[in-house]
Parts: structure tokens; sequence; C-alpha cells
């Protein structure tokens, strides 16, 4: 994990900032796109409230732990909320060994792997759920990498009647309490000037529920980047069939927003 701070906000303008910002990024992998917008640098901006049928980054509402489909994250602060959004981080390698430690049979599950729910940006005719079992963890040649999306595990379960044992259940509920205890956790704010640039592969991010300033000049923004590895990284096949060579497909005329999902 990487912190950059004294960008001088003062100097350039939004776009120009936009700008150097990708430029930056590219040092540090191929920017890929976050979804059906086909956005390379995605505005982490409410533009929905709390609405959960809204692709997280453009809504208000908590985010439990969870990684993203690159293999780098970048978030550069324009704007912090007014109220809350402070986002937390940890190191998914740090828990699997406490569990390793404590409860070795419920990474049996974790290492199996789960069913996605795509939240409608799956190609068209294909499956609105991964094809295949996920790993939460995985390796090929020495090299660990770590994919959680709980609330995506839950929403496939529900709405496709997949099995998910007790068991299972068992395991990303034990997984998600020990990631969240204090001694696991990084909780931090980024102010405006600042960025961050982390390993996607191995920790998890989230963020608490945020109010914005009445100003809409004042909202929330932060500028995120999602990152491929330069050289390539060695990853088990599904991992490849999660994040795809570029992120999440562009479709004309789509947005991020998954009308058919119920309250």
């Amino acid at each position: 994990m990487l912190i950059l701070r004294g960008f001088p906000l003062d100097r350039y303008s939004a776009d120009e900032i936009e700008r150097l910002w990708f430029g930056l990024g590219t040092h540090f992998g191929r920017a890929v796109s976050q979804s059906v917008l086909g956005d390379l640098v995605g505005h982490v901006v409410d533009v929905a409230g709390p609405d959960s049928r809204q692709r997280a980054y453009r809504n208000s509402r908590e985010l439990h732990l969870h990684t993203d489909r690159c293999d780098t994250v970048g978030m550069f602060c324009l704007q912090k909320a007014w109220k809350g959004g402070v986002s937390s981080y940890a190191s998914a390698l740090a828990v699997h060994d406490e569990m390793l430690r404590t409860c070795p049979k419920l990474l049996v599950p974790l290492w199996r792997g789960f069913h996605l729910h795509l939240f409608g940006e799956q190609q068209p005719g294909k499956p609105p759920y991964s094809p295949v079992r996920i790993p939460v963890f995985s390796a090929l040649d020495d090299v660990t990498t770590v994919i959680l999306l709980r609330g995506y595990v839950d929403m496939a379960a529900e709405e496709f009647d997949l099995p998910v044992s007790e068991l299972e259940w068992k395991a990303l509920d034990t997984f998600e309490e020990i990631a969240n205890r204090p001694e696991f956790r990084f909780d931090f704010t980024l102010e405006p000037g600042e960025a961050m640039i982390f390993n996607n592969c191995v920790i998890l991010h989230k963020r608490t529920g945020f109010e914005d300033h009445a100003d809409p000049d004042l909202k929330r923004h932060l500028m995120r980047l999602w990152l491929m590895d330069w050289d390539g990284r060695a990853t088990h096949d599904a991992v490849n069939v999660h994040k795809g060579p570029g992120g999440i497909p562009h479709q004309e005329g789509r947005v991020p927003y998954y009308a058919e999902r119920q309250q």
C-alpha cells in the first residue's frame, strides 16, 4: 500500500488532475474498464444515494470488505465527504493465517470458492453469474491471489438458488469477522490532494456510508483506477474468468445499474 500526498490541486483543473492521475497510474499497471460505461477512470461520486441497485462506486451506502476486478487499485481524492466515507483496509493473507491457526477446516470452502452474481454486467447471452466457482484464495507458482465479493455471493445464492452450505456460510462469516477486528484493519480517510495505490490481489478494502455537503461543488469525489499488471500475474484459471483481460466490457447504451434486483 502506497500513500501519496501533496498533489497541487490549486494549480490544475479537474480535467488536468484526471490526466495527471491516469498517467501516473500507468507506471503501476494497464488501466482497464470499471463498468459497462467503459470508464478507465472511475469517478467515485454519489449519484444514487443508498440505492443498492447502483454500482457501489456510484452510491453512498456502506461497503463491506471486498476486492475489485483488477490487480492494483488507485484512489485519488478531489473532495472528501461531509460526514463518513472512512475507508478500511485489511491483509487477506493475515486473516488466512489466523484462520489456519484457529479454524483450519473453514479455509477449505474459501479455497473452493463461490459463484458470483455479475450484477447484470455480463456479455449478452452469457449467464448472469460466474460460470465457475471463483475461489477466495488461490495460488499458482507460489503467488497467492484473493477475490472476495461477499455481496455478490449472497445475491447469486438468493436470486438463482445456487447452493451454499452452512459450512460455507460459516467460513465467509468467520473470514469477515476476523478481517474486521481492529488488529487486522487499518482505517484511513484520504484528504483532498492525496492518493492511495494498493495491491488488490491481497488487500481487502471497504468504506463507511457517507453524507455529502449541501453544496454540490463539495460532494465527495474520488477518481479510481483499476490496473492490471503490465507483465501479467500467475493466476488460477478461475481468477482469469473473474477479472477478464480488460476489466468489465463496455456495452454501448448500458449503465451500471441492476434494475432486476429486488430491494
